[in-house]
């Protein structure tokens, strides 16, 4: 075998051992990582950030920072919902899907909560057998 062919298939066993170790290296795990705002882009400071599997019972949770940021590490690849919740604000859901050695960058904004507000008006039980006045008026 020259010399040229033995360099030649060298080149090539390096080339193929540097590709096939490519995803051998590759995580299994990713980030997410966002902010939570108000209708007028305010941050949201601690709000709390759920992130649950679809398919498992896996679930991180967070709080936001007082920028109104979170970031959640080292999560398993896969689709996820997550739910934000914060006093005085309608709760928010998004969908995420994790790749491998990513951090997607989730914005919430939160909408203001309706008010609802109900009124129970409780008075004593009157008799039935009561008096009730009567006056009569004479129409002459």
């Amino acid at each position: 075998m020259s010399a040229l062919v033995r360099n030649h298939l060298a080149a090539v066993a390096v080339a193929v051992l540097c590709v096939t170790a490519v995803p051998a290296s590759a995580s299994v795990f990713g980030d997410v990582r966002g902010q939570v705002v108000d209708p007028q882009s305010r941050a949201i400071p601690q709000a709390k950030v759920e992130l649950r599997a679809d398919g498992s019972g896996f679930a991180r949770d967070v709080e936001t920072d007082a920028a109104g940021a979170f970031r959640l590490r080292a999560i398993p690849l896969g689709e996820y919902v997550l739910k934000v919740e914060a006093q005085g604000f309608a709760r928010a859901e998004r969908r995420v899907t994790v790749v491998t050695d990513s951090a997607p960058l989730v914005q919430v904004r939160m909408a203001i909560a309706t008010l609802t507000e109900t009124t129970e008006v409780v008075a004593p039980a009157v008799a039935s057998d009561a008096v009730t006045p009567k006056a009569l008026v004479d129409k002459e």
